[in-house]
């Protein structure tokens, strides 16, 4: 599960319109300029995220785009797969296309285990939260959604690998 160039266009430009006053319209030249993005690149990611229900385009006189939803409505997870595909959490971490369930990686067990507390996180990180604290997003923030994440999925699975505060993975 490699993000591509394409998800990180996604989210700045989405951060960018989740700055702007609610229901905002804002070309993409605009949005492309503020996040210091590719305007070509930008509006084909625009174009997925259009066709996925993250944005509404607008045409006419006040023609550009704005957020389909609220910025705490929309996580990172529902923009990530829009662009990369719904089975972007299924893919393997470590190597590219060599490791699936029928033919797995030797770490394959792990990522099995771990990635129920990825997509928990990837859900519970929004727009907004990329908005308000982007770069800034600490490390003690993250750390707490994945311990959150790691404890939810804890509560499903008693067996799963769970994150400490500190990012190790410890198998209960």
């Amino acid at each position: 599960m490699k993000m591509s160039k394409e998800s990180e266009y996604g989210l700045m430009g989405l951060v960018q319109l989740a700055k702007q006053p609610a229901h905002a319209v804002m070309q993409l030249r605009d949005v492309a300029a503020a996040a210091s993005l590719l305007e070509p690149f930008l509006a084909k990611t625009f174009r997925k995220l259009t066709v996925h229900g993250l944005l509404r385009s607008h045409r006419g006189r006040e023609r550009g785009y704005s957020l389909a939803r609220a910025p705490h409505d929309i996580s990172i997870r529902e923009v990530c797969e829009a662009i990369e595909g719904v089975d972007l959490f299924q893919r393997c971490i470590f190597w590219s296309n060599a490791c699936s369930d029928a033919e797995p990686c030797p770490l394959h067990g792990m990522w099995r285990h771990v990635r129920p507390q990825l997509v928990t996180l990837m859900e519970r990180l929004t727009i907004e939260d990329l908005a308000k604290h982007g770069t800034s997003l600490s490390r003690d923030n993250v750390a707490s959604l994945v311990s959150q994440a790691a404890a939810d999925a804890a509560a499903a699975n008693s067996s799963s690998p769970a994150f400490t505060r500190k990012g190790a993975i410890h198998v209960r």
